[in-house]
């Protein structure tokens, strides 16, 4: 473990939330900017919480029956063109290779902002025959989409992701699939990451671009923003028309298959930051965390009775699949401390003469710092329920934000009122279009996050038109 960041000190999030989350970052040795601008370096603690999303995730993923494959980064900007929204929506973000060897390119190379076209591309050498399908593929690879304003994890011109591309015979079964891997989504961000979030749909002006529909998984920050966890995409036959994916369908007829696409992010990374990290660093998820338990040894490396007590409860908790680490660094327990609470670590279980006396561990919770005295009999049993308590306590102080932070409004004011009182997230009725959303966003820098899959209230009327409401939906900022 690196002491290298042990003295830096937090800004105090209430003083400023922005640099407060860049300090965590810092101190908790989760990232570090790089030379290239809007580009990070992700530092070892952050690279073992995103191998341990990956794995969890990764699970779930081949447990859905998804098989990984690996794609060339550089795609042909001409694949682009061929699907006029998708290079519509995606032409400011795209960064390219417009020379190789001195020579200017005919067809430049784009560096991928997202896989369909040169998957698809794969597809239509795959597919002949209705009994070619379904296809279920998945990749994690780095992605590149060139950024204005960027910020650590949250948005960044390269960054890192899992895509799953999907091609069915019919409508109903692709549907069926970005549903489903949707709702995958939303269990792993809850049950895993101890993240509430709502699960729903875009609006048209909100769909990733050339996506028949759009489903999401949104969350609330503590700063009162939303933010986008993780999407699945019913991209219908257009893609697929485009790069001439097709089968032969009933009748001996060629008839373009229908896809998929879903993704998540290290975009994530950022989300479990602002959910649970504090004024004094890190906070991980126990069920998520590269490390859940630190032993912490009082007394120097040559007090064998001591170490002898370390080494039989780190074989203990590693022996039920606990993740276990023991600080080596020497310092004093005060500074051991100090490091691994930056780092966010669950649990730090303190080992010195008198616990070897005792027979006991003393141990901290990261959460809400409190201690307790633990025998040695059936420690790994008790250490697992602190780790489960301190999921479900994680969980419930998000969900109780999530709770009081969302308001119902019927009208313009309600909106006007909710924003200048803190709340962050707002259920209303819906009867609007385009124009109106693009007016929510200059005007109050809202903008539809989406029409939940369980709406919290019914309203009859639109709160912004007065019309009938066509839909329920949620508004709020966003990062």
């Amino acid at each position: 473990m690196s002491s290298s960041n042990i003295n830096f000190r937090i800004t105090p999030r209430a003083v400023d939330h922005g640099q407060w989350y860049q300090d965590v970052i810092r101190a908790a040795g989760l990232a570090a900017y790089s030379e290239v601008p809007g580009c990070m370096i992700i530092e070892p603690n952050g690279c073992a919480l995103w191998n341990r999303i990956r794995n969890c995730l990764g699970a779930r993923i081949e447990a859905t029956g998804h098989e990984d494959m690996m794609f060339p980064t550089l795609i042909p900007y001409s694949y682009f063109k061929r699907e006029e929204r998708h290079i519509e929506g995606f032409a400011p973000e795209l960064a390219m290779i417009e020379r190789l060897r001195g020579k200017v390119l005919e067809d430049p190379l784009c560096l991928r902002p997202t896989s369909e076209t040169v998957i698809y591309r794969y597809f239509a050498e795959r597919i002949q025959t209705r009994a070619d399908l379904p296809i279920m593929i998945n990749q994690w690879a780095n992605v590149f989409r060139v950024e204005q304003r960027t910020l650590p994890f949250l948005r960044t011109m390269e960054f890192h992701w899992q895509e799953g591309h999907t091609a069915h015979f019919s409508e109903e079964e692709a549907r069926a699939e970005a549903l489903l891997m949707g709702e995958e989504y939303r269990r792993f961000i809850q049950d895993e990451l101890a993240i509430p979030c709502i699960s729903g749909r875009k609006t048209p002006r909100e769909r990733f671009a050339g996506a028949v529909d759009t489903y999401t998984i949104e969350s609330l920050m503590p700063s009162g923003k939303a933010l986008q966890c993780a999407t699945s995409h019913y991209l219908g036959s257009e893609f697929a028309g485009a790069f001439g994916v097709q089968c032969i369908g009933a009748g001996g007829a060629l008839m373009p298959v229908h896809t998929t696409s879903w993704g998540m992010s290290t975009r994530i990374i950022g989300a479990i930051i602002m959910t649970h990290a504090d004024d004094r660093g890190m906070v991980m998820p126990p069920r998520i965390a590269p490390v859940q338990v630190a032993i912490l040894p009082v007394g120097g490396a040559d007090d064998e009775a001591i170490q002898a007590m370390v080494r039989a409860v780190r074989d203990q908790l590693a022996a039920v699949g606990i993740r276990v680490r023991v600080d080596v660094s020497g310092e004093r327990i005060g500074r051991q401390h100090y490091a691994w609470e930056k780092r966010g670590v669950p649990l730090r279980l303190t080992i010195g003469r008198t616990e070897v006396a005792a027979g006991t561990v003393t141990v901290t919770r990261r959460d809400t710092g409190e201690k307790v005295v633990l025998s040695l009999a059936g420690v790994e049993e008790k250490v697992a329920a602190l780790l489960e308590a301190q999921h479900h306590s994680l969980l419930g102080c998000a969900a109780g934000r999530l709770a009081d932070r969302t308001r119902t409004i019927e009208t313009l004011a309600d909106l006007e009122v909710g924003q200048a009182e803190g709340a962050g997230l707002f259920a209303a009725g819906w009867a609007g279009g385009e124009a109106e959303e693009v007016m929510l966003k200059e005007r109050f820098e809202t903008t539809i996050r989406c029409i939940p899959d369980r709406p919290c209230v019914t309203l009859p009327r639109c709160f912004l038109t007065g019309q009938p409401a066509r839909e329920q939906v949620l508004i709020a900022k966003s990062y």
